[in-house]
């Protein structure tokens, strides 16, 4: 869930020939579907393309442009990408527009900004999550791991939150309200925020950890990996990075009962995020918090799947579209393996990552 293929991991724009390698990048890596969440109109003819077989990727669902209250900010930001709000009456009408004819989530982009000229309080995040509901959908509330942000859509009956809480926080979070999270905390983008190419430091353990376990990784992504790991991070903003990131993972470590709905966001896109494999990433950084059991992979299929609204929901069944990843080893044991992919099969086909010589008929005798 949650990624934004025009953008790519070192903070520019993908061109078409980088998009196709992103798509490629997360079938390579296992994800037969993704959500992309605030790309431009020309995602749904890249969807079209996958669909009818011109373009190799994954099954796309495409959400809505993201609803977003106004602030100075976003003065420069494309429309094409966003809906950027000033009044209640203009946030009801993008709203109503979305539970019309947007999929079954709609993204608010809840930031608590000091410059907002127009914020989206409690009452009005209760109502339109009460009118989603008689539709059937959600809202699903990106609060960009702010404090007022997080309680404001709690408070509200909002129970789909994006970005990930400081324990802190956890004591001003009822136990019922944790109960009933479904949180998509995508971890990974925000530890990727205080790599850097400093010896033994994580950034670079990182990057030798991928080199030796994605082939896809070191043909199209290690050059953009190693040019943006030196980018220069102030020792007070990289102390104030490490210990928020400390404080996510504190919060999933004393709120075990979250894992039975967390979903899956990869956040490629972001800084070092890369297609695919950010979110085996987030996997990983979840293995080192949790116990890997048969719940902990319903994370990444049936819990994401469902939230998207896939038709298959993530499980193995008679009669459901088989979208299968065959492994050399048992990811419960080893949660690496997950990069040691022997085969893809989407939609109950194998998915061929070369194309094949085409084999002439033997003449009869």
């Amino acid at each position: 869930a949650y990624v934004t293929l025009g953008a790519n991991a070192v903070g520019g724009q993908n061109n078409l020939e980088a998009i196709k390698i992103a798509l490629k990048s997360y079938l390579v890596h296992g994800f037969t579907h993704i959500q992309s969440v605030a790309d431009g109109p020309w995602i749904y003819q890249i969807k079209s393309d996958v669909d009818s077989g011109k373009i190799l990727g994954p099954k796309i669902i495409i959400n809505e442009k993201p609803i977003i209250p106004k602030s100075l900010e976003l003065e420069s930001i494309s429309d094409l990408l966003y809906s950027v709000v000033d009044n209640k009456d203009l946030t009801l009408k993008e709203f109503n527009r979305q539970k019309a004819d947007g999929g079954r989530s709609i993204p608010i982009f809840n930031r608590n900004d000091k410059e907002g000229v127009f914020s989206l309080d409690q009452a009005l995040l209760n109502q339109m999550r009460q009118e989603a509901a008689e539709e059937n959908k959600i809202l699903s509330i990106h609060t960009f791991a702010e404090r007022l942000s997080i309680i404001d859509a709690l408070v509200s009956g909002n129970r789909y939150l994006v970005h990930p809480i400081l324990s802190d926080l956890g004591s001003e979070i009822s136990e019922l309200h944790k109960k009933e999270l479904h949180l998509t905390p995508i971890l990974n983008v925000y530890r990727n925020l205080q790599f850097t190419d400093v010896e033994e430091e994580d950034g670079k353990l990182e990057l030798e950890f991928l080199r030796n376990n994605s082939k896809f990784f070191v043909t199209h992504y290690v050059s953009m990996y190693e040019t943006n790991l030196k980018m220069e991070i102030p020792k007070k903003e990289l102390k104030l990075l490490k210990s928020e990131y400390s404080s996510y993972l504190k919060f999933l470590e004393k709120n075990p009962i979250l894992k039975q709905k967390l979903i899956l966001g990869s956040g490629a896109g972001n800084r070092l995020s890369f297609p695919g494999i950010s979110g085996i990433q987030e996997l990983k950084i979840l293995s080192g918090i949790w116990n890997l059991d048969e719940f902990f992979f319903r994370i990444p299929t049936q819990n994401s799947c469902s939230f998207m609204s896939f038709s298959y929901d993530g499980v193995i069944a008679i009669g459901r579209e088989a979208n299968l990843l065959v492994l050399k080893e048992n990811p419960l044991k080893n949660i690496d393996t997950l990069f040691q992919i022997e085969e893809v099969f989407k939609q109950g086909k194998p998915v061929l990552f070369t194309s094949a010589p085409t084999k002439k008929n033997p003449k009869r005798r």
